[in-house]
């Protein structure tokens, strides 16, 4: 199933503007940039898509900015918890393999889906989905850097309860976008029938000239 996130983040008005305008072209995603618009914005965005339906995909840029020093700022898990809050759908937590800031601990801690208990505030499971009264779970993507020859790992990391999102690994197979997104898709179907990348490529093409493309 394909989907299609246009990016609504801007002033309150033109975002909800946006929205509307989103939803009257039969959309059903909208995303946003939750520390750029600000979380006061998110929650107006929140009211707004749930008289329109619309599914709020959040993506978490700049967060680095906040978050990369550990000796001040705030962690990636507090911004998780609030995002989970206000009411977003999906919460972009990293990769653990990819290009984004955030260490294999934290982004454990926030989307996977096997529980264990984590050094970090020493307690069970996982912050997008345990138990919170009536708060709803979130929906954890891991982005930035990825490609089919990663999907066994971040899998192995995070559990198959994840939306894997991938760009440039996709669109840069040697291939082509259509290539790609079968090789891609090819590389989830093989991790999890427990095959292995090199044998599920002797008869997929797509994954096989993947793997040459990504070392």
């Amino acid at each position: 199933v394909k989907v299609y996130m246009p990016n609504v983040t801007a002033e309150t008005t033109t975002m909800l503007e946006r929205a509307h305008f989103v939803k009257k072209q039969g959309g059903r995603y909208v995303m946003i940039d939750i520390l750029t618009a600000g979380f006061s914005a998110l929650q107006t965005l929140r009211k707004a898509t749930q008289n329109l339906k619309l599914v709020i995909h959040a993506h978490r840029a700049g967060h680095a900015a906040m978050t990369r020093n550990k000796k001040h700022g705030i962690s990636m898990l507090v911004i998780a918890k609030i995002a989970r809050l206000i009411g977003v759908d999906q919460l972009h937590i990293g990769t653990i393999v990819g290009k984004m800031e955030g260490s294999k601990q934290e982004v454990e801690y926030i989307g996977e889906e096997i529980e264990k208990t984590l050094i970090l505030e020493n307690k069970k499971g996982h912050i997008l989905e345990e138990k919170w009264l009536g708060i709803k779970p979130v929906f954890a993507v891991s982005s930035g850097g990825l490609h089919p020859r990663l999907v066994p790992r971040v899998i192995k990391y995070l559990g198959n309860n994840v939306i894997l999102q991938a760009g440039g690994g996709i669109h840069g197979h040697p291939k082509g976008t259509e290539a790609g997104a079968k090789a891609m898709r090819q590389a989830v179907d093989a991790t999890m029938k427990g095959i292995s990348l090199k044998d599920y490529a002797k008869n997929h093409k797509e994954l096989e000239l993947a793997l040459k493309r990504w070392k």
